[in-house]
């Protein structure tokens, strides 16, 4: 298994045309590769599964969160799916060997292909990602097939991560393969938020909203969840396949109408819908659920997790000592937060008592001030970091290439204001390494960026409009590459300054 790094770090650290850039660009690149490395899921697996004589131990962020003697064990059984539940699943076999009787689980096919896991009592199935394939759905149904043996003394891992929506496809009723892969095509298109989109993929799925689970019942289930959504919501997770679901059809329903997406979405999804709506068809598991009483889960990293090692190692890796997580629900439209991003750093730099946090419109966060304190102008070498942890959506109008993370930092090369001349770079990636349609993790940009594009004749503003960041990052030599991490957790972006701040405070807007 590898240890994911930026590929070509020498190329995107010497498009910094000063010293000071160039050292803020392999500050950024440092800090995303530890931060990475800070929810590898193999490591994060044996911080939360413990086995000793007596006992199996699940540790929560407080301490023990279960234990299960071993003398009310059986057999062991392993399933789940998504981009890092391959690390996952290689941790429970160090752990466990083979006591684990059997399992079953789904990660991507160019990421089995290139880097096997080293598993021999759980079998990877390769599927596809974005959109689902046949290998994801026969993959899943060995897992149901496992189900099967599954009795009441017997122990469930499910290892869930980011992607396992798409990974663990399982179509409800008579909805095919193909309705899936429209469906949820159409819904990633839309600009809908991964919340309403895990609405709608529950309610067309047997294994989602908390399916997976009931499928193992009475057996003792515990979910190992790997975070990649904004504020952990074990239910939105790879559409909370162990996780109870509030949601309803009605609400699948309205949010597909919402997004004009009702005469769009095929036939038989909209007729199982309509069957949900009349009870004809079972609604998902609810909170209420007795079942849920023998189901455990657990996020064993996030996005936050990362965060916060940045800024542990960021003073002894780059000399920064004045870091400042800004949030972690960083959310909305790239676009708009791109825009929102130039106005919180153009505020930074113009030494504002008072900035907005840059989420998007219409967010929660988008209406939060921060209170910052500056240090004295005698600190103007010290800097600072910035962090902020979340997830965007792009509503796709164009047939370019790019993501989330590079159309965000697109939008804030195209705003025409001036920073009054301070200096600052910036890294924005999806931690499993790829984003969107795009080969890409990310990009780094900084206050010069602008005025390199325009000096090789590139069209921002064009390149907006098409969806076609990643030709932009491409062009300048500063988009990053990792290849697949094997983790996913929510996005990552950092704002290296040169202003010193030596606090931000959060005031909440009226």
């Amino acid at each position: 298994m590898f240890s994911p790094a930026v590929q070509e770090k020498s190329r995107i650290i010497g498009n910094g045309r000063t010293q000071w850039h160039a050292t803020a660009r392999k500050a950024l690149l440092g800090l995303f590769e530890a931060g990475l490395a800070a929810v590898d899921p193999y490591t994060a697996v044996k911080r939360h599964v413990t086995l000793d004589r007596d006992a199996i131990s699940i540790g929560s962020g407080d301490g023990v969160a279960r234990a299960f003697p071993l003398r009310e064990v059986d057999k062991v059984y392993v399933v789940g799916g998504g981009k890092a539940t391959a690390r996952m699943a290689w941790a429970l076999e160090d752990v466990f060997g083979d006591r684990i009787k059997a399992g079953f689980i789904n990660v991507p096919a160019e990421q089995l292909r290139l880097d096997p896991p080293r598993l021999s009592r759980i079998k990877p199935t390769g599927a596809s990602h974005p959109l689902p394939d046949q290998a994801g759905v026969d993959g899943v149904r060995k897992m149901i097939e496992l189900s099967q043996e599954a009795r009441s003394k017997d122990l469930v891992f499910c290892l869930i991560s980011g992607g396992g929506s798409a990974l663990m496809p399982q179509p409800a009723g008579d909805i095919t393969l193909e309705d899936k892969r429209t469906l949820n095509k159409l819904m990633i298109e839309s600009g809908a938020t991964i919340h309403e989109i895990n609405v709608v993929r529950k309610h067309a799925s047997l294994v989602k909203g908390g399916w997976l689970a009931r499928h193992f019942q009475p057996a003792r289930v515990v979910g190992l969840l790997l975070s990649d959504v904004v504020g952990d919501d074990i239910a939105t997770i790879a559409s909370g396949p162990t996780a109870p679901d509030p949601s309803t059809f009605s609400e699948a329903v309205n949010i597909v109408d919402k997004y004009r997406l009702l005469d769009r979405i095929p036939v038989r999804v909209r007729k199982y819908f309509v069957q949900g709506m009349r009870d004809e068809v079972r609604e998902t598991p609810k909170p209420e659920d007795k079942m849920f009483e023998n189901v455990l889960n657990v996020v064993i990293g996030s996005a936050r997790v990362a965060a916060d090692e940045i800024a542990r190692v960021a003073p002894s890796l780059t000399g920064i000592n004045r870091v400042h997580a800004v949030t972690h629900r960083l959310e909305g439209e790239a676009a708009e937060v791109g825009k929102a991003l130039h106005g919180f750093v153009a505020d930074i730099v113009a030494r504002k008592p008072k900035v907005g946090v840059p989420a998007g419109i219409g967010t929660p966060e988008g209406r939060t001030n921060l209170l910052v304190e500056y240090g004295g102008t005698d600190e103007a070498e010290g800097g600072s970091l910035f962090l902020l942890t979340g997830e965007t959506t792009v509503t796709i109008k164009g047939r370019g290439t790019g993501g989330r993370n590079q159309e965000m930092l697109l939008s804030f090369l195209c705003v025409d204001e001036d920073l009054a001349g301070g200096r600052f770079a910036a890294l924005s990636c999806g931690m499993d390494g790829i984003e969107g349609n795009s080969t890409a993790a990310g990009a780094v940009i900084d206050d010069l960026s602008r005025q390199r594009a325009e000096g090789i004749s590139i069209d921002l503003p064009g390149a907006l409009e098409r969806n076609d960041s990643n030709a932009v990052f491409v062009a300048l030599g500063d988009a990053i590459v990792t290849g697949q991490t094997g983790t996913n957790v929510n996005d990552l972006t950092m704002v290296i300054t040169d202003v010193p701040v030596k606090d931000v405070r959060t005031q909440w807007a009226l």
